[in-house]
């Protein structure tokens, strides 16, 4: 006796494409009929994205890029450190 193939996919079911469209639409009508927590959805996003950027070009600026100078891994620091005062009594 041969299985026979499994046709499950097939059965009726929408594809991804169309179950995707619908979550969309379906989202968009929620965000329309509630304009204040759209707004308070679309101010959130604009703040988190725009301090990421704020922040990785930073870290990109500081840390990622080669300093600006001929040879940057000779560059050095040199301070000097005294000795500290005796205590009073």
């Amino acid at each position: 006796m041969e299985p026979t193939p499994d046709r499950t996919h097939d059965a009726g079911r929408p594809s991804v494409i169309e179950d995707s469209l619908r979550d969309v639409r379906h989202g968009f009508r929620v965000l329309r009929r509630s304009p204040g927590f759209t707004a308070a959805a679309l101010l959130t996003l604009a703040l988190g994205i725009g301090a990421t950027s704020a922040v990785f070009s930073v870290v990109r600026t500081v840390m990622l890029e080669p300093l600006p100078y001929r040879d940057p891994d000779r560059i050095v620091a040199v301070w000097k450190q005294t000795a500290a005062a005796p205590a009073a009594t």
